[in-house]
């Protein structure tokens, strides 16, 4: 190839370790957003007193939210009541872990909404009436290299994004250093419990909008900007 691109530091990582690439003909350009998609959307936070936490999207055998529930059952949360909203079209492993965890959850004020997957306008819209936006990544090889494509609808939002993924993976890197919400470890729900502990406290102070991204550090992923990276690569290359 006469120039790679890539959408994650990791996978750029691992090309230049594995194969001995020179550094200058790899570019890392990250999936992003279109501005036009949320033209009439202003970010808003739940005003009834609950905590709305949402993801949105497939889940299958190795990607679950099973790290959520788990952490949450390690929180006492019963003064204030957090809701659980899942929107996509859900497998038979899903609604398992439901069937697990829903009673246990109740009795700690959590309640699990699962709604059927929406067209996209009006999943955004629904995404913006939530607090906290849901991520999953499980501990398995190269996940440590992935950027989730929703994770830029939501930084679009400005909502803040609880993660759960691996321990200094990309993932957790681009929101702890760009403070965009906060990150769990897979597989370690006393670390979850911390980080919910956080969201907890954050919501009943009204501090959530501190983890959000701001106008200057989202236009770097409009798709505008985003083809622009990559007709600079093109035009390297040809020119």
């Amino acid at each position: 190839a006469d120039h790679i691109v890539t959408s994650t530091p990791g996978m750029r990582s691992r090309l230049l370790t594995k194969y001995g690439i020179q550094e200058n003909k790899i570019t890392v350009n990250t999936n992003g957003f279109d501005p036009v998609d949320f033209e009439n959307v202003t970010p808003s936070k739940s005003k009834s007193g609950i905590l709305n936490m949402t993801f949105c999207g497939n889940f299958y055998t190795i990607l679950t939210p099973e790290d959520l529930f788990t952490s949450l059952l390690e929180v006492d949360v019963r003064d204030i009541m957090v809701k659980l909203n899942f929107v996509g079209n859900f497998r038979n492993n899903f609604w398992k872990l439901v069937k697990k965890y829903e009673s246990k959850l109740a009795q700690r004020n959590i309640k699990i909404n699962a709604l059927p997957r929406m067209n996209y306008s009006d999943l955004i819209n629904y995404l913006n009436t939530s607090d906290i936006m849901l991520v999953f990544l499980p501990d398995v090889k190269y996940s440590n290299a992935i950027y989730p494509t929703k994770i830029f609808d939501y930084i679009a939002l400005k909502k803040p994004i609880l993660a759960f993924c691996p321990q200094s993976s990309d993932l957790e890197k681009f929101i702890i250093n760009n403070n965009l919400g906060f990150s769990a470890h897979s597989n370690d729900p006393k670390n979850g419990k911390m980080q919910i502990e956080k969201i907890i406290k954050c919501f009943r102070n009204g501090e959530l909008n501190k983890y959000t991204a701001d106008d200057q550090f989202l236009i770097n992923f409009t798709r505008k900007n985003i083809t622009k990276r990559l007709a600079d690569v093109l035009n390297s290359v040809v020119g």
